[in-house]
């Protein structure tokens, strides 16, 4: 497994929960399986040095650790570069847009030395010797399949590994110029690259990494993973029919993002497939809370209520511990401390309680914050109703959001802290995921097990795992204003459920599981169909 993020190691999203369940939910069915992802300096743990690399990237050689740590016996190997992973690139993602730079301008060149390395390791350290297929995740493992297909020295290589690569989000593609004059354009990362690019020019070859919605020329490592690899696979069926679509800014409709073509010509060789995430049970179990409640446990119901009762009572020496413990870590502390002077536990206890536990970016957000011809968003149309909201997450929308603290029923928490978003699940009635496009999701798994229901758009990973009406709600509608309608109105007809109803869809959705064992089986049948091809 080769990807930038691995859960109990360097997460950020969802990303590094699948590599690392994906990953375990592999092994145990009994194959060998490792995980490869950068050594960040944010990384703590103590790992064993295994052995030590000169890398070529960029016309030169550069230093590589390889370390190897062991979690619930899986071996995970982390590649170490002061020039790439330590210091000021430390973190797991740089955001180079917010230094004055392009988009991907570090990363791009951070993540094209990891899979350089990556293929070194294979090719030279002996703990690789027996690796004979590669799975890897979304843009930044892109580099590895040029390298793979394309460099000399890997050619054997190639007729030793067969290639997976999986889609987390096609929205982020990791795209670069070919001839900006620094260290992030791709011209500059190989000495071959010159060759390589007026070669391809000359047999249209160079439409297998070129990205096709920008004149410049740019190099697009998702979709040169897209061609290069043996089988592409996406993270839910519905995400995998969507994304074979040209987008469609009238219906609002988020499909291939410029990949279409490519993505097509996989589903039509039959090596695309979309396999649904699974969610780790283990982690999730609202019977370990301090007012325990599930399906098997008795008085579900008024347990759920009394621990929904007590987290609001506490609620403000919640947040007071949260901004000592996390300090600038709370972005909007002030307006939370405002929030706490008018605070009424007793009047929140009378109300639905909706949440959201998520980055506060367009694909997110961007429906609550679409505006009505009287330029009244949807998340102020929200707050109008007898409901009470508390969001949880940070993004690039947490200035504009922050104007629903006028309303006393709304509260946003512009950090992250696990343990708080688990309390947050827990209390939840309806979580919201107005999503745009959602590949999978998995914070709709994580509400269902907590007796939360989901009131979601109805695509991509939310059409798989809801079932309307039953265990969640989901709306939809073919331009923002329908979008709109319908999730307001979705929004009336759930708060309005009789109570026997809304107990009886709670019940079926702790219930409902998305286990990995049985989407491990799915990977596994087309490791075995590309290794016999």
């Amino acid at each position: 497994m080769v990807a930038s993020e691995c859960r109990g190691l360097a997460k950020v999203g969802g990303l590094g929960d699948v590599v690392w369940e994906l990953s375990h939910a592999i092994s145990k069915a009994g194959i060998n399986t490792k995980i490869c992802i950068p050594y960040y300096s944010v990384i703590d743990c103590i790992p064993a040095l295994v052995g030590k690399l000169d890398v070529l990237f960029a016309g030169k050689s550069f230093n590589a650790g390889i370390y190897k740590y062991i979690i619930d016996d899986i071996e995970v190997f982390l590649i170490r570069s002061s020039a790439f992973f330590e210091g000021k690139y430390g973190d797991i993602y740089i955001d180079s847009d917010s230094m004055g730079r392009g988009p991907f301008e570090d990363d791009a060149r951070r993540f094209a030395f990891f899979s350089a390395a990556v293929i070194s390791c294979i090719d030279e350290i002996e703990d690789f010797s027996k690796v004979n297929r590669i799975h890897c995740h979304d843009w930044q493992t892109g580099v590895l399949f040029l390298l793979l297909n394309f460099d000399r020295r890997y050619t054997q290589l190639k007729n030793k590994l067969s290639t997976v690569f999986t889609i987390h989000n096609l929205d982020y593609q990791g795209v670069r110029p070919f001839y900006i004059e620094d260290d992030s354009d791709q011209k500059s990362f190989y000495g071959w690259f010159d060759k390589l690019y007026l070669a391809m020019k000359k047999d249209r070859r160079l439409k297998l990494f070129m990205d096709s919605k920008i004149k410049e020329p740019c190099f697009n490592p998702m979709r040169a993973a897209i061609n290069l690899c043996n089988f592409v696979t996406t993270v839910s069926p519905t995400y995998a029919k969507e994304i074979v679509k040209k987008d469609n800014n009238k219906k609002n409709f988020i499909g291939g993002r410029g990949l279409e073509k490519d993505l097509n010509k996989r589903l039509k060789d039959n090596s695309l497939k979309g396999i649904l995430n699974g969610l780790d049970y283990s982690i999730h179990q609202s019977s370990k809370l301090n007012i325990p409640y599930d399906i098997e446990l008795n008085d579900l119901h008024a347990n759920k209520k009394a621990y929904k009762n007590d987290f609001l009572d506490n609620l403000e020496s919640k947040l007071r511990s949260l901004i000592k413990k996390k300090g600038k870590g709370v972005k909007n502390k002030a307006n939370i401390l405002s929030f706490l002077k008018s605070y009424n536990p007793d009047e929140w206890k009378k109300r639905f309680l909706l949440i959201a536990v998520t980055r506060l970016v367009k694909q997110k957000m961007g429906l609550l914050l679409s505006e009505d011809k009287n330029k009244d968003t949807l998340i102020e149309k929200v707050l109008e109703r007898n409901i009470s909201l508390i969001i949880l997450g940070t993004g690039d929308m947490e200035k504009k959001l922050s104007k629903i603290f006028k309303f006393k029923n709304a509260l946003i928490i512009n950090a992250f802290d696990s343990e708080i978003a688990e309390e947050i699940y827990a209390v939840g009635d309806i979580f919201l995921m107005p999503s745009d496009f959602e590949p999978c999701g998995i914070s709709q798994m994580i509400s269902m097990r907590y007796g939360c229901l989901p009131l979601a758009h109805d695509i991509g990973g939310l059409h798989d795992t809801i079932i309307h009406d039953k265990t969640g709600y989901l709306y939809s509608g073919k331009s923002v204003k329908k979008k709109r309608e319908s999730f307001l109105n979705m929004l009336d007809h759930a708060i309005s459920n009789d109570t026997i109803k809304i107990e009886k869809m709670k019940e079926t959705a702790m219930q409902n599981r998305f286990l990995w064992e049985s989407q491990a089986e799915k990977y596994i049948d087309i490791y075995s169909i590309i290794k016999n091809n």
